[in-house]
């Protein structure tokens, strides 16, 4: 489904997101992009499997992807738009995991003028009671509910290519 996966923040979602596509075989490649703070928990994802490289420089970890996935905490969301927008690209696929989705598009129309077409906003209820990579399961969202929150902007081959991915993951995908 995609050659090279980037996914900024592993932890339990993320590394989830992560296992399952390499379980699914949906990518070739699963990279995973931190803060430098972070280095401890990329190289434990890349111990594990998890991931097949890590980095702490946004534009080497988004080079040649078809999907990047936004799994930071809502808060962060701003900054890591802020931090993509230099090197977005039309060709891209873009999603995040995020529990509310207010916040998402204003930190989107706020970075980018109005929210890209190619960024679908999606929310998986799924979790676990643990946190961190090491908690991640590539199960974790089998038969679990994903909702996407598409919006006017976005055009319907994103969507459709997104709601293919989360299928791809076990899930059941709404709108």
């Amino acid at each position: 489904m995609f050659d090279k996966i980037c996914i900024i923040g592993v932890g339990l979602i993320g590394s989830s997101i992560a296992r399952a596509a390499r379980t699914q075989k949906l990518c070739t490649e699963i990279v995973a992009f931190g803060r430098p703070q972070d280095l401890d928990n990329l190289q434990r994802a890349l111990e594990l499997g998890v991931i097949d490289a890590c980095y702490t420089e946004l534009k080497e970890a988004v080079a040649g992807a078809g999907l990047v996935v936004i799994a930071t905490p809502v808060g962060a969301i701003e900054a890591v738009f802020s931090q993509l927008k230099p090197f977005w690209n039309a060709e891209t696929l873009y999603t995040d995991v995020g529990s509310t989705k207010v916040s998402v598009v204003e930190a989107a129309k706020k970075v980018f003028g109005a929210v890209p077409e190619n960024f679908v906003p999606a929310h998986p209820i799924a979790g676990a009671e643990n946190s961190g990579v090491e908690a991640g399961r590539g199960d974790l969202f089998n038969e679990r509910r994903v909702i996407l929150t598409p919006l006017a902007e976005n055009s319907s081959s994103a969507i459709e290519q997104l709601r293919r991915f989360w299928q791809g993951l076990g899930a059941n995908v709404s709108e």
